[in-house]
């Protein structure tokens, strides 16, 4: 699994039928906000911060609208691919998976207009990071496309991990499937990568004791493993 996430995350076109990567605009807007969280590039990677506040459960989460829009004056099939910090991948991020924006100025936003949620992974204050990342990737081309063989669901989170992972030996490295009915070959594609960082409020640069909820998890499925990490 982690080597098909790898694939996907990793997934460009440099070939010549290579799409500009300005023929779409991509924004991220938290709710009530007119002005989008600003994309800033940081040693070659685009890198949008989502600062959470808020919690549900305890866990860390913070709500945002996806917009994409086309620059293009040609029709562009669209779809937006959450890639999780657990190496599990969203394919349906918009309705139906991949989206048709037909000229200039068109535009769909994620979950049909309806603020997306994202929570901060429970092992980032746990285990004291500074950071929970996980990625966006964009793929744009000029024909229907599918990835559905992308989709995965996330791997167990760090309490299990003691747990016997499953054997899906069987399992093939996914690739983009063209719809060439409007076209006999493959036409022009891109993809764009983004990566989303949500800051950990709770974090110590100078933490060097055990996870403050280490009692709690060590009589977990993964006990064994977290005593071995913290208390060797």
């Amino acid at each position: 699994q982690m080597s098909q996430f790898e694939y996907v995350k990793n997934l460009e076109n440099s070939g010549a039928n290579t799409l500009s990567s300005d023929c779409i605009d991509i924004k991220f807007l938290k709710p009530n906000a007119i002005i989008p969280e600003p994309i800033v590039n940081e040693n070659g990677k685009e890198v949008v911060e989502l600062a959470f506040t808020d919690r549900v459960h305890g866990e860390l989460k913070g709500d945002v609208t996806v917009v994409v829009t086309s620059n293009d004056d040609n029709p562009l099939y669209v779809c937006l691919l959450y890639l999780s910090g657990s190496f599990g991948v969203v394919t349906n991020f918009f309705t139906n998976g991949v989206q048709r924006l037909e000229n200039r100025n068109d535009k769909i936003a994620s979950g049909d207009g309806t603020v997306l949620t994202f929570f901060s992974e429970p092992a980032t204050e746990i285990f004291n990071l500074p950071a929970t990342y996980s990625i966006l990737k964009l793929i744009v081309s000029r024909q229907s496309f599918d990835v559905t063989s992308f989709e995965m669901a996330d791997l167990p989170a760090a309490d299990k991990l003691i747990e016997k992972m499953r054997g899906d030996n069987d399992r093939t490295i996914g690739t983009i499937k063209q719809n060439n009915a409007e076209s006999g070959t493959a036409d022009a594609w891109m993809t764009r990568t983004i990566l989303i960082r949500n800051p950990n409020p709770s974090y110590d640069a100078n933490y060097k004791n055990k996870p403050a909820k280490f009692d709690v998890w060590k009589n977990t499925a993964g006990g064994v493993f977290l005593e071995k990490l913290y208390l060797g």
